[in-house]
């Protein structure tokens, strides 16, 4: 295991691949420069950016990082983002031209290959119910679960993982197997999720979803996923007293969705494959 960029040497590696989630975003990142390789900057070796994500449309770098980071990114080979947005972010901010808009590397596999993992699992806690996925917990999100969990008189299955909340005993922090993650989402009726991947899986396991904003983690990576399947009216604000939830319960076209889905995935496959063999 690499504990740090300086137990990297310059002849062990023929290329890097930089990505993904938020990993150009400097308040999630420190030393932001080397996450656009900085570490490498004069070796002899290739560098492809797999779906780099900025995790929001909005400027974060300072000017000194902004410059050496531009600077840095000419250098790669291919360079690929999550977002469609950070195609033009590229372009102004780093004057980078040539990026090119590719799936979450989560999405490059196919839904039955999750379900394996899924399978796996012993627990059947989710099946029948609606799955609650909520990175930051609020009153707010959670009147979004009660709305749903009311409109839909289904029970709720919790998969949120909150081992950093010090007021949960130790038990209540302890990380979930993968396994009976995923069997969640496999199992559930519907989903409810502040969460980017909480998206990826219930698009990708065909599960209608409601996701509520959630401005702190990145707000323009959910906005791009929705748009690129048609999916933008399953993001909410907050909740209508008077609206009888019956477009949240309702199944999107997955038809319509896998076709989607297939087209991008043949382009992100084709980028990895030309830039890297």
């Amino acid at each position: 295991m690499v504990k740090s960029y300086a137990d990297i040497k310059s002849d062990e590696y023929d290329a890097f691949v930089v990505g993904s989630d938020q990993v150009w975003r400097p308040r999630f990142f420190s030393n932001i420069e080397d996450a656009f390789l900085a570490f490498a900057s004069d070796w002899d070796v290739k560098r492809v950016a797999y779906a780099a994500s900025f995790g929001t449309d909005q400027l974060e770098y300072e000017y000194q990082q902004l410059e050496q980071c531009s600077a840095l990114l000419k250098k790669f080979d291919g360079v690929s983002v999550r977002e469609l947005g950070a195609v033009h972010m590229c372009s102004e901010w780093f004057d980078y031209e040539n990026a090119v808009h590719v799936l979450d590397p989560v999405m490059l596999l196919d839904a039955e290959r999750y379900r394996e993992f899924a399978d796996a699992s012993e627990e059947q806690l989710a099946k029948g119910k609606i799955l609650t996925y909520i990175l930051d917990r609020s009153a707010h999100k959670m009147s979004v679960v009660e709305f749903i969990k009311r409109v839909s008189s289904k029970e709720v299955h919790d998969v949120s993982v909150r081992a950093y909340d010090k007021a949960l005993t130790v038990s209540e922090r302890v990380v979930p197997p993968l396994e009976n993650w995923l069997s969640g989402f496999a199992q559930a009726d519907m989903v409810v999720t502040d969460s980017f991947h909480g998206c990826v899986l219930s698009i990708m396991m065909h599960k209608p979803f409601v996701v509520v904003e959630n401005p702190y983690r990145g707000m323009s990576r959910i906005k791009s996923l929705l748009d690129m399947f048609g999916l933008d009216q399953r993001l909410v604000h907050g909740i209508d007293p008077e609206d009888d939830g019956e477009f949240f319960l309702s199944e999107p076209d997955w038809d319509d969705v896998e076709a989607v889905l297939s087209e991008k995935r043949a382009v992100s496959k084709e980028f990895l494959v030309e830039n890297l063999k």
